[in-house]
């Protein structure tokens, strides 16, 4: 304890036993030393609450679907009638008549069966030839294969057939559609020889 409080506890008890009170004893305090706090407990890690996923609205599907189609280009009619056939371009026909064997192929949306030819036929480096119209934006086959229209009679030439049906417009105004199946064909008989 400090002099200076001693000698105020001094003169406080001098001061009440002038008074005529009781003597006060005063009692020195032991000197208080700071004692470190405890450890600290270590927290327990608390475990993340679940993740809640909310159905939301379904978003469109940000896969492309690939459209495919079927295409082959045959030319057999002409083996069945040879007569009408210029002996000259018998060394050019395919031996089983098929100048491009049916194959699955994809596609781009709005294409035409005639982008769809023209493509295939120059990856495969097949012979092809035709005629463009801008007036009518038309497009007409003149040969595939080194074959030509009138080769094999009067009433020959490249028709298309769509899923065994011959289309009522020209190939290349015809959109492919997912699944379709495309024939090729060299026709002697005007498309009526289309099996």
């Amino acid at each position: 304890m400090s002099i200076r409080k001693v000698a105020l506890l001094l003169a406080i008890a001098l001061l009440l036993s002038a008074c005529g009170q009781t003597q006060v004893m005063v009692e020195e305090q032991p000197p208080v030393i700071a004692t470190p706090l405890p450890e600290q407990v270590p927290v327990t890690e608390e475990l993340p609450l679940p993740t809640v996923t909310v159905p939301s609205e379904e978003e469109p599907s940000q896969t492309k679907i690939e459209n495919t189609c079927t295409l082959s280009v045959r030319c057999d009619t002409i083996w069945e009638n040879t007569e009408l056939l210029d002996e000259s371009l018998l060394q050019v026909l395919p031996p089983n008549g098929v100048v491009y064997a049916e194959q699955t192929l994809s596609f781009e949306e709005g294409e035409s069966v005639f982008d769809l030819l023209r493509r295939t036929l120059t990856e495969n480096k097949i012979h092809f030839e035709f005629s463009h119209t801008p007036v009518y934006d038309s497009v007409y086959i003149e040969g595939i294969a080194n074959l030509y229209e009138f080769d094999c009679g009067a009433l020959s030439g490249w028709m298309y057939a769509v899923n065994g049906t011959v289309p009522s417009v020209g190939i290349s105004s015809y959109p492919i559609r997912n699944g379709d199946t495309i024939l090729i064909w060299y026709t002697c008989d005007l498309g009526e020889d289309l099996k």
